[in-house]
């Protein structure tokens, strides 16, 4: 089910998403945010998530799915 939302990310089906895919997708999810003129909760927010990601405490794909969250959230509010 997670790969529906996940769609695109990795070429290697089999592998799933990679911690790389994730990181590309937060970045770029963070400058989209900040295109927006996120000054709220939201770039500490991904930055944890990042930090998460790199300590292997946090999946690429949850890291992702909460990341886009984020961007939901704020879509949804603004």
């Amino acid at each position: 089910e997670t790969s529906m939302n996940l769609e695109g990310l990795s070429p290697n089906q089999e592998q799933g998403v990679t911690m790389q895919d994730a990181l590309v997708e937060l970045s770029a999810l963070d400058a989209q945010l900040r295109v927006t003129g996120a000054e709220d909760s939201e770039p500490e927010a991904l930055a944890q998530l990042r930090r998460g990601l790199l300590a292997g405490t946090i999946a690429p794909e949850e890291a992702i799915l909460r990341a886009r969250a984020l961007l939901d959230a704020r879509s949804e509010y603004h």
